[in-house]
Protein backbone atom coordinates (compact mmCIF):
# COMPACT_ATOMS: atom_id res chain seq x y z
CA UNK A 1 0.00 0.00 0.00
CA UNK A 2 1.61 3.41 -0.92
CA UNK A 3 1.92 5.62 1.92
CA UNK A 4 0.15 8.70 2.74
CA UNK A 5 2.78 10.94 2.54
CA UNK A 6 3.58 9.58 -1.16
CA UNK A 7 -0.04 10.01 -2.07
CA UNK A 8 -0.43 13.71 -0.95
CA UNK A 9 2.83 14.62 -3.05
CA UNK A 10 1.89 13.07 -5.98
CA UNK A 11 -1.61 14.88 -5.67
CA UNK A 12 0.38 18.26 -4.63
CA UNK A 13 2.41 17.54 -8.05
CA UNK A 14 -0.57 17.93 -10.10
CA UNK A 15 0.32 21.56 -10.06
CA UNK A 16 -2.02 22.02 -6.97
CA UNK A 17 -1.71 24.53 -4.30
CA UNK A 18 -1.36 23.55 -0.78
CA UNK A 19 -5.09 24.99 -0.29
CA UNK A 20 -6.16 23.15 -3.32
CA UNK A 21 -4.84 20.57 -2.11
CA UNK A 22 -6.79 20.82 1.30
CA UNK A 23 -10.41 21.65 -0.77
CA UNK A 24 -10.02 18.46 -2.87
CA UNK A 25 -9.24 16.23 0.29
CA UNK A 26 -12.19 18.08 2.13
CA UNK A 27 -14.45 17.22 -1.47
CA UNK A 28 -13.70 13.61 -0.55
CA UNK A 29 -14.43 13.12 3.10
CA UNK A 30 -16.86 13.71 5.38
CA UNK A 31 -13.93 15.20 8.17
CA UNK A 32 -12.73 18.80 7.57
CA UNK A 33 -8.62 19.02 8.19
CA UNK A 34 -6.64 22.13 8.46
CA UNK A 35 -4.06 22.92 6.58
CA UNK A 36 -1.31 22.59 8.95
CA UNK A 37 -2.09 18.76 8.92
CA UNK A 38 -1.92 17.97 5.60
CA UNK A 39 1.27 19.94 5.14
CA UNK A 40 2.81 18.06 8.23
CA UNK A 41 1.72 15.01 6.55
CA UNK A 42 3.29 15.61 3.24
CA UNK A 43 6.63 16.82 4.67
CA UNK A 44 7.03 14.50 7.60
CA UNK A 45 8.43 11.46 7.37
CA UNK A 46 7.84 10.36 10.53
CA UNK A 47 4.25 11.20 10.96
CA UNK A 48 1.70 8.51 11.14
CA UNK A 49 -1.59 9.86 9.64
CA UNK A 50 -4.73 9.59 11.16
CA UNK A 51 -7.13 6.89 9.99
CA UNK A 52 -9.53 9.70 8.87
CA UNK A 53 -7.08 11.66 7.09
CA UNK A 54 -5.72 8.53 5.06
CA UNK A 55 -8.74 7.19 3.93
CA UNK A 56 -9.60 10.59 2.45
CA UNK A 57 -6.29 11.11 1.10
CA UNK A 58 -6.86 7.17 -0.40
CA UNK A 59 -10.07 8.05 -1.69
CA UNK A 60 -8.60 11.17 -3.33
CA UNK A 61 -6.05 9.66 -5.06
CA UNK A 62 -8.02 6.36 -5.96
CA UNK A 63 -9.98 9.37 -8.57
CA UNK A 64 -6.89 10.58 -9.89
CA UNK A 65 -4.27 7.28 -10.13
CA UNK A 66 -6.97 4.67 -10.08
CA UNK A 67 -6.14 0.79 -9.89
CA UNK A 68 -5.28 -0.93 -12.89
CA UNK A 69 -5.73 -4.34 -11.72
CA UNK A 70 -9.07 -6.12 -11.33
CA UNK A 71 -10.99 -6.20 -8.68
CA UNK A 72 -11.46 -9.61 -7.74
CA UNK A 73 -7.66 -9.28 -7.31
CA UNK A 74 -7.74 -6.40 -5.38
CA UNK A 75 -10.66 -8.09 -3.24
CA UNK A 76 -8.63 -11.10 -2.54
CA UNK A 77 -5.41 -8.64 -1.54
CA UNK A 78 -7.40 -7.28 0.86
CA UNK A 79 -8.70 -10.38 2.29
CA UNK A 80 -5.61 -11.95 2.99
CA UNK A 81 -4.00 -8.82 4.65
CA UNK A 82 -6.87 -8.29 6.76
CA UNK A 83 -7.61 -11.68 7.91
CA UNK A 84 -5.21 -14.56 6.27
CA UNK A 85 -1.74 -13.32 7.15
CA UNK A 86 -0.58 -14.50 10.45
CA UNK A 87 2.22 -14.73 13.12
CA UNK A 88 1.86 -18.21 12.94
CA UNK A 89 4.01 -20.29 10.92
CA UNK A 90 1.51 -23.39 11.07
CA UNK A 91 -0.81 -20.84 9.72
CA UNK A 92 -3.00 -23.07 6.59
CA UNK A 93 -2.84 -20.69 3.49
CA UNK A 94 -4.31 -23.57 1.33
CA UNK A 95 -7.71 -22.32 1.19
CA UNK A 96 -6.80 -19.50 -0.39
CA UNK A 97 -4.74 -21.00 -2.44
CA UNK A 98 -7.25 -23.36 -3.78
CA UNK A 99 -8.92 -20.25 -5.14
CA UNK A 100 -5.81 -18.46 -6.86
CA UNK A 101 -5.32 -21.37 -8.19
CA UNK A 102 -8.42 -21.78 -9.93
CA UNK A 103 -8.96 -18.50 -10.91
CA UNK A 104 -5.68 -18.94 -12.74
CA UNK A 105 -6.24 -22.07 -14.52
CA UNK A 106 -9.67 -19.95 -15.87
CA UNK A 107 -7.74 -16.85 -17.20
CA UNK A 108 -7.93 -15.76 -20.37
CA UNK A 109 -5.51 -14.32 -23.22
CA UNK A 110 -6.32 -10.87 -22.01
CA UNK A 111 -6.31 -10.94 -18.48
CA UNK A 112 -2.37 -10.59 -18.06
CA UNK A 113 -2.91 -8.21 -15.13
CA UNK A 114 -4.66 -10.19 -13.52
CA UNK A 115 -2.48 -12.99 -13.40
CA UNK A 116 0.40 -10.84 -12.41
CA UNK A 117 -1.58 -9.90 -9.58
CA UNK A 118 -2.49 -13.59 -8.61
CA UNK A 119 0.82 -14.44 -8.85
CA UNK A 120 2.08 -11.30 -6.78
CA UNK A 121 -0.50 -12.39 -4.10
CA UNK A 122 0.74 -16.19 -4.02
CA UNK A 123 4.61 -14.93 -3.82
CA UNK A 124 3.41 -12.38 -0.66
CA UNK A 125 1.91 -15.77 1.24
CA UNK A 126 5.19 -17.38 1.58
CA UNK A 127 7.03 -14.59 1.64
CA UNK A 128 5.33 -13.59 4.74
CA UNK A 129 6.76 -16.81 6.19
CA UNK A 130 10.60 -16.10 5.77
CA UNK A 131 11.08 -14.12 8.64
CA UNK A 132 9.17 -16.77 11.32
CA UNK A 133 10.86 -19.54 9.85
CA UNK A 134 14.81 -18.13 9.97
CA UNK A 135 13.92 -16.88 13.99
CA UNK A 136 12.51 -20.59 14.88
CA UNK A 137 15.75 -22.29 12.69
CA UNK A 138 13.58 -23.96 10.31
CA UNK A 139 16.02 -24.01 7.35
CA UNK A 140 14.37 -27.04 5.15
CA UNK A 141 10.98 -24.73 5.27
CA UNK A 142 12.29 -21.67 5.21
CA UNK A 143 14.37 -23.01 1.38
CA UNK A 144 11.33 -24.16 0.44
CA UNK A 145 9.08 -20.92 1.09
CA UNK A 146 11.31 -18.77 -0.13
CA UNK A 147 11.86 -20.42 -3.31
CA UNK A 148 7.99 -20.48 -4.19
CA UNK A 149 7.81 -16.71 -3.03
CA UNK A 150 10.87 -15.55 -5.66
CA UNK A 151 9.37 -18.12 -8.32
CA UNK A 152 5.71 -16.29 -8.09
CA UNK A 153 7.35 -12.73 -7.57
CA UNK A 154 9.24 -13.79 -10.49
CA UNK A 155 6.87 -14.64 -13.05
CA UNK A 156 4.78 -11.41 -11.64
CA UNK A 157 7.39 -9.49 -13.18
CA UNK A 158 8.07 -11.37 -16.02
CA UNK A 159 4.08 -10.66 -17.07
CA UNK A 160 4.34 -6.97 -16.10
CA UNK A 161 7.47 -6.28 -17.76
CA UNK A 162 5.90 -7.15 -21.16
CA UNK A 163 2.50 -5.20 -20.16
CA UNK A 164 4.34 -2.39 -18.46
CA UNK A 165 3.42 -0.01 -21.45
CA UNK A 166 -0.38 -0.60 -20.60
CA UNK A 167 0.36 0.79 -16.93
CA UNK A 168 -0.81 4.03 -16.27
CA UNK A 169 1.20 6.50 -14.44
CA UNK A 170 2.28 5.53 -11.51
CA UNK A 171 1.60 2.23 -12.15
CA UNK A 172 4.22 1.92 -14.70
CA UNK A 173 6.93 3.06 -12.79
CA UNK A 174 6.32 1.72 -9.09
CA UNK A 175 4.72 -1.82 -9.91
CA UNK A 176 8.10 -3.83 -11.36
CA UNK A 177 10.40 -1.58 -8.44
CA UNK A 178 7.91 -3.13 -5.59
CA UNK A 179 8.42 -6.65 -7.10
CA UNK A 180 12.21 -6.34 -7.87
CA UNK A 181 12.35 -5.38 -3.99
CA UNK A 182 9.98 -8.29 -2.57
CA UNK A 183 12.77 -10.46 -4.90
CA UNK A 184 15.52 -8.85 -2.88
CA UNK A 185 13.89 -9.13 0.43
CA UNK A 186 13.41 -12.78 0.08
CA UNK A 187 16.97 -13.29 0.17
CA UNK A 188 17.12 -10.61 3.09
CA UNK A 189 15.05 -11.49 5.44
CA UNK A 190 16.16 -15.19 5.14
CA UNK A 191 19.20 -14.27 6.55
CA UNK A 192 19.96 -13.34 10.11
CA UNK A 193 20.81 -9.38 10.05
CA UNK A 194 24.37 -9.98 11.34
CA UNK A 195 24.86 -11.94 8.49
CA UNK A 196 23.48 -10.12 5.70
CA UNK A 197 26.92 -7.71 5.11
CA UNK A 198 29.15 -11.23 4.64
CA UNK A 199 26.53 -12.76 2.35
CA UNK A 200 27.94 -13.84 -1.06
CA UNK A 201 24.56 -15.14 -2.27
CA UNK A 202 22.65 -11.76 -0.92
CA UNK A 203 25.32 -9.66 -3.30
CA UNK A 204 24.93 -11.66 -5.84
CA UNK A 205 20.98 -11.16 -5.75
CA UNK A 206 21.15 -7.17 -5.49
CA UNK A 207 23.87 -7.20 -8.20
CA UNK A 208 22.11 -9.41 -10.61
CA UNK A 209 18.73 -7.38 -10.51
CA UNK A 210 18.08 -4.01 -11.76
CA UNK A 211 17.31 -2.41 -8.77
CA UNK A 212 19.68 -0.12 -8.60
CA UNK A 213 18.24 1.41 -12.10
CA UNK A 214 14.85 0.65 -11.53
CA UNK A 215 15.22 2.83 -8.54
CA UNK A 216 16.70 6.09 -10.17
CA UNK A 217 13.48 6.07 -12.62
CA UNK A 218 11.56 6.14 -10.12
CA UNK A 219 13.80 9.05 -8.35
CA UNK A 220 14.00 11.20 -11.73
CA UNK A 221 10.08 11.24 -11.51
CA UNK A 222 9.30 11.65 -7.93
CA UNK A 223 12.27 12.65 -5.66
CA UNK A 224 10.10 12.56 -3.13
CA UNK A 225 9.37 9.05 -2.51
CA UNK A 226 12.12 8.82 0.10
CA UNK A 227 11.46 4.99 0.90
CA UNK A 228 12.55 4.65 -2.38
CA UNK A 229 15.76 5.95 -2.03
CA UNK A 230 16.20 4.13 1.51
CA UNK A 231 15.77 1.09 0.29
CA UNK A 232 18.45 1.50 -2.68
CA UNK A 233 21.15 2.96 0.21
CA UNK A 234 20.14 -0.08 2.04
CA UNK A 235 20.99 -2.55 -0.70
CA UNK A 236 23.94 -0.38 -1.98
CA UNK A 237 25.54 -0.70 1.52
CA UNK A 238 24.90 -4.62 1.66
CA UNK A 239 26.93 -4.93 -1.77
CA UNK A 240 29.13 -2.25 -0.70
CA UNK A 241 28.87 -0.08 -3.40
CA UNK A 242 30.53 3.43 -2.65
CA UNK A 243 29.19 5.13 -5.70
CA UNK A 244 25.53 4.36 -5.01
CA UNK A 245 25.92 4.41 -1.54
CA UNK A 246 27.15 8.46 -2.34
CA UNK A 247 24.15 8.65 -4.86
CA UNK A 248 21.10 7.30 -3.33
CA UNK A 249 22.23 9.05 0.45
CA UNK A 250 22.21 12.53 -1.60
CA UNK A 251 19.02 11.69 -2.94
CA UNK A 252 17.43 10.76 0.23
CA UNK A 253 18.56 14.10 1.29
CA UNK A 254 16.72 15.61 -1.39
CA UNK A 255 13.67 13.98 -0.43
CA UNK A 256 13.32 15.37 2.75
CA UNK A 257 16.05 16.69 4.43
CA UNK A 258 15.46 15.18 7.69
CA UNK A 259 17.34 12.14 6.65
CA UNK A 260 20.93 14.04 7.21
CA UNK A 261 20.84 13.18 9.87
CA UNK A 262 21.82 9.51 10.50
CA UNK A 263 19.63 9.15 13.58
CA UNK A 264 16.21 10.34 12.22
CA UNK A 265 13.96 7.53 12.43
CA UNK A 266 10.83 7.76 9.80
CA UNK A 267 7.49 6.21 10.84
CA UNK A 268 7.86 2.36 10.10
CA UNK A 269 11.53 2.49 10.29
CA UNK A 270 14.70 2.51 12.98
CA UNK A 271 16.99 4.95 11.85
CA UNK A 272 19.87 4.35 9.40
CA UNK A 273 22.49 5.08 12.27
CA UNK A 274 20.49 2.10 14.09
CA UNK A 275 19.99 -0.50 11.59
CA UNK A 276 22.77 -3.21 10.74
CA UNK A 277 22.08 -3.52 7.27
CA UNK A 278 23.44 0.23 6.78
CA UNK A 279 26.54 -0.14 8.81
CA UNK A 280 28.99 0.11 5.29
CA UNK A 281 26.55 3.24 4.39
CA UNK A 282 26.81 5.13 7.54
CA UNK A 283 30.96 4.29 7.35
CA UNK A 284 31.14 5.75 4.00
CA UNK A 285 28.96 8.89 4.61
CA UNK A 286 30.66 9.68 7.76
CA UNK A 287 33.99 9.59 5.90
CA UNK A 288 32.77 11.84 3.50
CA UNK A 289 31.26 14.44 5.71
CA UNK A 290 34.43 14.24 7.68
CA UNK A 291 36.21 15.19 4.28
CA UNK A 292 33.75 17.78 3.55
CA UNK A 293 34.41 19.55 6.46
CA UNK A 294 38.23 19.60 7.06
CA UNK A 295 38.46 20.66 2.99
CA UNK A 296 39.83 24.14 2.80
CA UNK A 297 38.75 26.45 -0.43
CA UNK A 298 41.93 28.21 -1.95
CA UNK A 299 40.93 31.41 -2.84
CA UNK A 300 42.92 33.06 -5.42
Amino acid sequence: MTSTYNKLNRLKAQDRTWDALLTDIDDVSQQQFDIKTVKANATEPHREPNKHLKESVNRLHDIHFPNPYPKESEALLTLYNDTVISQSIDHDIDSLTVVIDSLLHRLGADETLLEARLLWLKGSMYFDKIGLLRDSNQPKRLEAFRSDAIRYYSESFEILRHAINEMPFPFNLNEPYKLQVNIIACHVNAIASSDRGSSEELRSAIEKSDIAELSKNILESEPFQWKVARNALRFSSLIKNDGDVDFFYQKLITANRRFSDLHYEPEGCPSIADSLDFSYAVTIIENNNLQSSSSVTNLT
